[in-house]
């Protein structure tokens, strides 16, 4: 099952036009790596993380040019919600690509999704001999990550751990997908990392528009408070 859905994942971004594209192979990169983490009690701790970081450092190159796609869309967003904020987001409302980065894009692009193949095959080696057990005993494992990630986002509310909460909140989603199980689940745990991510991104604009607006910040502490509220 992980086997399919690592290689669903990888057909998936392949056929993504831009900007999906990218969105598309950083997902199918995330998803392989936590299927390499419920692996981990059959594959053993170093190889099933070695596997992960091998596809993180890949795919970390298309990090950048993510998040500037995902803030001119806020950007435009904001600006027909909230008229006054349109001057001082147009610059990332209108973002254009700089000359030549289009090219420089293509090659990453291509790079990652060479590698997202390599890893294809290689999750699929590994799949093959997992028992039933282990995979089990690696769901379990994710599970109370996410569990000890949502109790000290509650309790602390600091961006790291709330970060690392939508995170582990991703993981099972991808999990139960791939295992065709807990259906409701795997929606309420997408939906709850969706919003601590529009949270997050709400902060990021503000911070990189030098906008001090109680508005944006009032509007993340309710996705944040909504999205903890749905682990």
């Amino acid at each position: 099952m992980l086997a399919a859905a690592g290689g669903e994942a990888v057909l998936e971004s392949s056929r993504a036009g831009r900007p999906q594209r990218v969105h598309a192979v950083r997902v199918a990169a995330k998803k392989l790596r936590t299927y390499w983490r419920v692996l981990r009690p059959a594959l053993g701790r170093a190889s099933a993380d070695r596997r992960g970081r091998a596809l993180s450092r890949a795919a970390r190159v298309l990090a950048g040019e993510r998040e500037r796609d995902v803030l001119a869309g806020l950007a435009r967003k904001l600006s027909r919600s909230e008229k006054d904020l349109a001057r001082p987001l147009a610059g990332f409302a209108r973002r254009r690509p700089a000359p030549g980065r289009a090219g420089a894009l293509e090659r990453r692009l291509r790079a990652v999704e060479a590698r997202l193949a390599d890893s294809e095959r290689e999750l699929e080696r590994d799949a093959k001999g997992a028992r039933r057990r282990d995979l089990r005993k690696g769901l379990k494992r994710l599970e109370r990550k996410l569990e000890r990630a949502r109790e000290r986002a509650r309790r602390k509310g600091e961006p790291a751990d709330i970060h690392r909460c939508r995170k582990r909140a991703k993981d099972l989603k991808y999990v139960f997908e791939a295992f065709g199980m807990r259906p409701k689940s795997a929606r309420r745990f997408g939906k709850a990392a969706d919003e601590l991510g529009d949270a997050r991104d709400l902060r990021t604009l503000a911070s990189r528009a030098g906008l001090e607006d109680g508005r944006l910040e009032k509007r993340a502490r309710k996705l944040e408070r909504s999205g903890l509220s749905r682990l």
